[in-house]
């Protein structure tokens, strides 16, 4: 009987607990047999089914390092399954071929892979890992690629492939392992640029800004001014949220990261560089970098451009301009007309400005223009030639940037915008996407586009 109460009192602290956690090489292992075996189409089901499990509600967190019952609360994030989906495409992608091998070497634990942070947080339920894997690929062509897995637990939160390419988040963290600071900066960074909702490049190009590592390129008013922007955007939302403004909801697990980060460094605007003035307000409303190094700054009411050394480039001789976009191009309004055209990064004129409005977005080349007689062209930047005409009364929705697609509002004959305006969404070939939508409401400091109640896009080219 002795031995008996014996064994229960050694064993109950383990019963209590459950069943031990799988260590996190060996999570990673195993997700590489299933994806094995689901890759083969042996018992596929099953297979999905356990990749699913093994990932499904974590891969809402984008920088690992802070799951709180806060951020797993946050509605409309992307699931595991879903991510899923877009690693087999990816993998399809790269293959050129929709039946693919799948084999994973044994995987390492990488126990000294630093993530750019500025401290560990202390509230995290568990501790994330970092484990790296050699993935061979064959399908019509043959890749043997190094993946890296963030392990929370028995779940994969993330997956990055280290060796995808100079643009991608994985080689950027490779380079920062390997202290080569400037290289990391400019990849986060960039992408930082090119899309304001990659909060995970955004929250790394601001703590490295912060701790001064791989900013050598860039003048200090720039970096410092940069790194005050994020923050403030994201102290600005977390003050809405406070007064109970639902409109600025924290939708994403890395913004509500540069909150608490803002937090950290004792961020106040008091400490914002050029608060208050014309400058400030425009850089903290709309800051835009361009991948070519534009910043857009204003000076006596007028907007121009200045590089990444703090030097002026383009003269502040504008009215208005929301940046360069991904085609290298600034939309522009001149202070005497108000009327808008295109300049280039050099500040030539490559439109001249005589159109009502320009979308924000250039694509092959091509652009949409309106006139003051409420029509609406599809043009080839470069000419200015007219491509197509749209049927109806629009004007471009200049203010809305959608990426491969233009926002135009509905308007009356006599030029003047409905007073309940619709949108058609339309591709870079005039055909049109989605017909009479509405912008519903602000998130994020950004419109979102609805549809029969049905959210489509938010205005920073994020499709939901």
């Amino acid at each position: 009987m002795k031995k008996i109460v014996f064994l229960v009192l050694i064993l109950f602290p383990w019963m209590a607990e459950g069943a031990p956690s799988r260590p996190p090489v060996q999570t990673v292992s195993r997700f590489g047999e299933c994806m094995s075996q689901y890759l083969d189409g042996e018992n596929d089901i099953r297979f999905r089914s356990e990749l699913d499990q093994m990932t499904v509600g974590q891969m809402k967190c984008l920088v690992d390092d802070n799951i709180s019952d806060v951020i797993s609360s946050q509605r409309g994030l992307p699931d595991g399954a879903m991510h899923i989906d877009d690693y087999l495409t990816q993998l399809r992608q790269w293959s050129f071929d929709e039946d693919i091998q799948y084999t994973m070497e044994t995987p390492v634990e990488e126990k000294d892979f630093e993530i750019p942070s500025l401290n560990k947080d202390v509230r995290a339920v568990e501790p994330m890992r970092v484990i790296s894997a050699r993935v061979h690929l064959s399908g019509d062509r043959t890749y043997d690629m190094t993946e890296i897995f963030f392990v929370r637990g028995e779940m994969i939160t993330k997956i990055h492939s280290m060796t995808m390419g100079e643009n991608s988040i994985g080689y950027a963290l490779w380079l920062y392992n390997q202290k080569r600071y400037d290289e990391a900066f400019r990849i986060f960074r960039s992408l930082a640029h090119k899309n304001s909702r990659n909060y995970e490049a955004i929250y790394y190009t601001t703590v490295m800004e912060i701790r001064r590592q791989g900013c050598s390129h860039l003048a200090a008013s720039v970096r410092d001014s940069e790194a005050a922007a994020y923050l403030f955007k994201a102290r600005l939302i977390d003050n809405s949220q406070k007064r109970g403004v639902e409109s600025f909801e924290v939708t994403d697990e890395s913004l509500y990261e540069l909150i608490r980060l803002a937090k950290q460094v004792d961020f106040s605007s008091k400490k914002l560089p050029l608060y208050g003035t014309p400058f400030g307000a425009l850089l903290y409303g709309r800051f835009q970098i361009a991948s070519d190094n534009r910043v857009l700054m204003k000076k006596k009411d007028l907007v121009g451009f200045m590089d990444d050394k703090g030097k002026m480039v383009i003269p502040c001789k504008y009215d208005c301009s929301f940046g360069f976009n991904r085609s290298g191009y600034a939309p522009v309004s001149t202070p005497e007309s108000s009327l808008w055209g295109y300049i280039s990064v050099d500040g030539k004129e490559i439109v001249p400005p005589k159109w009502v409005s320009v979308s924000y977005d250039v694509k092959d080349g091509k652009a949409f223009v309106s006139d003051e007689s409420g029509n609406t062209y599809l043009i080839e930047v470069e000419t200015g030639s007219i491509i197509r005409k749209m049927d109806g009364n629009y004007r471009v929705a200049n203010a809305y940037s959608l990426g491969d697609y233009v926002a135009l509002v509905s308007q009356n004959a006599d030029g003047r915008i409905l007073r309940e305006a619709k949108l058609d969404i339309v591709d870079f070939e005039g055909n049109i996407v989605f017909h009479e939508v509405a912008v519903q409401e602000i998130e994020n400091l950004h419109m979102v586009i609805v549809s029969n109640g049905r959210r489509l896009w938010s205005t920073d080219r994020h499709f939901y």
